[in-house]
């Protein structure tokens, strides 16, 4: 990647993704949904104070692909240590921004495949279609 590509989104996706509104909509949603705090030990109520504060550096690491989810390290009775996936509440706020701009693309994706190998007769048939009310006994 070039230098100066560096500071701009390089895709659609990632200038939906890194967009005020949608970033306000996945804080909204992750505060919505009352989550505990993550292993950060930041609640839910204080994502827009460190979102407001924070959004531009990252924001930067999302162009310039450095974002990475905070790891939790659980200690092992052996001495050693399992990661789990417990997201922090900036992680889960990624985490619901990318899910708000990917669910579109995966429902046109899906609506056109099915679109495009026929199956959405089939579809609308098979759910449509009323349901047997019993079976009919054929032998007399």
């Amino acid at each position: 990647m070039r230098k100066e590509d560096r500071v701009r989104a390089n895709t659609e996706l990632c200038e939906q993704l890194i967009s005020f509104a949608n970033i306000h909509e996945a804080v909204n949603k992750v505060m919505q949904n009352k989550g505990s705090a993550g292993i950060d030990g930041m609640e839910v109520t204080a994502l827009p104070s460190y979102f407001e504060a924070h959004w531009m550096e990252i924001r930067e690491q999302i162009v310039t692909r450095t974002y990475k989810p905070q790891p939790v390290e659980i200690p092992k009775d052996n001495g050693g240590v399992r990661l789990l996936g417990i997201p922090t509440a900036e992680d889960r706020v990624i985490q619901q921004a990318l899910v708000q701009v990917l669910t579109p693309c995966s429902n046109r994706h899906s609506a056109s495949s099915a679109l495009a190998s026929g199956r959405a007769g089939v579809l609308k048939m098979r759910f449509d279609s009323p349901r047997p009310t019993g079976r009919k006994d054929t032998h007399t």
